[in-house]
């Protein structure tokens, strides 16, 4: 934790020049903490007693810790923001608050998704837009895990999309046009913003309306034989398809490359979103539409989902 107070309730962060021996106590609990500034970890403080309280089960990483305190220091200048805000009919404390109506919460591990839909329902019943930036451990790397799937967002601008903050390389990334080929790889755009930078204005940018040019990928030629893998190793995917074509009396392997276009397809989820709350069925009958009558099945544009349903 970042945020403490002293005997007369005045809030004190750990940016702030303390002195190490000070009287420091929990803005939450109201318990006593300590002071720690080492050489390795961002300073800190932490409670000297374990207590019920939702400050002392955070076990922050330095990674969390240092990326909270960029934010800050960045949005500070131009924004109203406070670092740590406790909410306390939710009993819950988010990273920063901006502007009394944005809460951006840095994730750097793994959590349960039940808690991530109820972490986000409960801001959001208290009038928070709510953003959150994945940590590294986090990142799209080839497929959308079942969590990250969870922290997609989506919007007619830019697609479906998250938020990846990166403490090395000091930039927040943008991810958006994302796209899942048949076997779960994932091809998107990214644009990167520097933690120094207007971050505002980044923020802003799946709200916007842009001009991009379209994404045109390949059709893979030896799907057949990758299908023909999953279904050995049996890929529970693979298998339940497999299953509803033999209902049909299909066999998946005796089809050609072309029956399985389109190859890339807009994220889907059957137990939903978390984050996105707009009906996305327009979008996806108008994206199936739209490649129906496509006849190069060798090459697939990617649009904006805007431009489906324009059509």
């Amino acid at each position: 934790m970042l945020v403490a107070i002293d005997d007369l309730g005045n809030r004190l962060t750990t940016l702030d020049n303390l002195p190490k021996t000070g009287i420091y106590y929990c803005p939450v609990c109201k318990g006593q903490v300590t002071l720690k500034r080492g050489k390795v970890k961002q300073a800190h403080f932490a409670h000297k007693n374990l207590l019920n309280c939702p400050n002392s089960s955070l076990n922050e990483s330095t990674e969390h810790l240092l990326l909270k305190v960029k934010l800050y220091q960045n949005l500070k200048k131009s924004e109203e923001v406070t670092i740590e805000t406790f909410f306390p009919s939710i009993n819950q404390i988010a990273d920063l608050q901006v502007n009394h109506k944005l809460v951006l919460e840095v994730q750097c591990s793994s959590l349960p998704p039940d808690r991530l839909v109820e972490r986000t329902k409960n801001y959001r019943d208290n009038d928070q837009y709510i953003i959150w930036l994945l940590g590294k451990n986090l990142w799209i790397k080839h497929k959308l895990s079942y969590l990250q799937k969870q922290f997609l967002s989506f919007s007619w601008s830019i697609g479906f999309y998250l938020w990846e903050i990166d403490l090395e390389k000091n930039c927040l990334r943008l991810c958006y046009m994302i796209h899942e080929d048949l076997m779960g790889k994932v091809t998107c755009l990214t644009r990167t913003c520097p933690l120094d930078g207007n971050l505002m204005s980044f923020f802003r940018m799946p709200f916007q309306k842009m001009n991009l040019e379209p994404i045109k990928v390949k059709s893979d030629s030896h799907l057949l034989q990758k299908i023909q893998k999953a279904l050995k190793y049996r890929n529970k995917y693979w298998m339940l398809r497999q299953e509803k074509a033999y209902q049909m009396g299909i066999n998946l392997l005796c089809l050609s490359v072309e029956d399985f276009y389109p190859q890339y397809n807009p994220p889907k989820c059957e137990q939903g979103f978390c984050l996105i709350e707009s009906d996305l069925k327009p979008f996806y009958d108008a994206f199936e539409a739209y490649n129906k009558e496509i006849s190069n099945k060798d090459v697939q544009t990617l649009h904006l989902p805007s431009f489906y349903v324009k059509i």
